[in-house]
């Protein structure tokens, strides 16, 4: 009677585990979905007391950089030598969207 009792129980749980496993294997094939961040770049107008920190401080944060990256990259973007930026000029600036890809 013992042997009966663990051979359904075996039986029982070896079907639980297929379904379960069945289940999981959907749940992971959907998965979630990809994203991709796309970089762009415009031109931006000085205004008189805007400094490169300040746009970075704006534009730093929809990107995958720190403030301090972003300041460089704008340096190197726009042939700085240091952070002097005159109003009424025009600056490079970058910027990034995040877009989720699909099948």
């Amino acid at each position: 009677m013992k042997k009966v009792i663990i051979l359904l129980l075996a039986v029982l749980l070896i079907l639980g585990s297929g379904m379960c496993g069945d289940a999981l294997g959907n749940a992971m094939a959907e998965g979630p979905e990809e994203t991709v961040r796309l970089t762009y770049y415009k031109s931006v107008r000085i205004r008189t007391g805007d400094t490169l920190w300040d746009l970075a401080e704006q534009y730093a944060p929809d990107t995958d950089l720190t403030i301090v990256q972003y300041v460089e990259k704008l340096r190197q973007m726009n042939s700085l030598k240091d952070d002097t930026i005159h109003a009424g000029n025009y600056l490079t600036i970058m910027y990034q969207e995040v877009k989720k890809c699909s099948d």
